[in-house]
């Protein structure tokens, strides 16, 4: 029972440890951006080795990668509670997008975080972080994907023939990350939009 113990305060101590990394590496990524982002802040902010830092995390694209899959899954919960609302399909939809906006909006450095996750840091994180990473994105689609599944059998979208639902929901997923990406970016703001 006392190796129990051990192994339950390591463990409680390296989680500790990865949250108060995550914290500062959170707040100098949003500042300094990704370039800006150095292994050497992180350790400076923490108080603690450098070392420290890579015994934690293999890299700074881990790091983003982890604050991108906390991030995702608090969007996943203001998408959960669009899909319940109590409707037709379509307002259920429209409910998620709402949600969605609702998320950007009352959280907008998470969305920053998720949108900047987007491009080729993800191969230079490890594996399993890049699995856990996919499983939050895969939360979101299969929400969604239920939602679009109910209103094709309830006749409230109707798709061609050699459309799928993958691609709808690629499409419109797409169209949603991108609008937020161009809003965050300030590309809206320079079109007039």
């Amino acid at each position: 029972k006392g190796g129990m113990g051990r192994v339950s305060t390591r463990l409680r101590k390296s989680q500790e440890r990865e949250e108060i990394i995550l914290e500062h590496a959170r707040t100098l990524f949003l500042t300094e951006g990704y370039f800006g982002l150095t292994m050497e802040q992180i350790a400076s902010r923490c108080g603690v080795a450098k070392g420290t830092i890579y015994h934690t995390f293999s890299c700074k694209e881990e790091i983003i990668v982890a604050l991108t899959e906390a991030a995702m899954h608090k969007r996943c919960a203001f998408m959960r509670r669009g899909a319940a609302f109590k409707g037709r399909t379509r307002e259920r939809a429209q409910a998620i997008g709402e949600a969605v906006n609702l998320f950007a909006h009352l959280f907008p450095e998470d969305s920053r975080i998720i949108h900047a996750s987007l491009g080729p840091l993800r191969e230079k994180t490890s594996s399993l972080r890049l699995r856990a990473l996919e499983s939050a994105e895969r939360e979101g689609l299969v929400i969604v994907h239920k939602v679009v599944r109910e209103a094709l059998d309830a006749g409230d979208l109707i798709m061609g023939p050699d459309s799928s639902i993958e691609e709808f929901l690629l499409g419109t997923w797409g169209l949603v990350d991108g609008a937020h990406g161009l809003i965050e970016s300030g590309a809206a703001d320079a079109l007039g939009l």
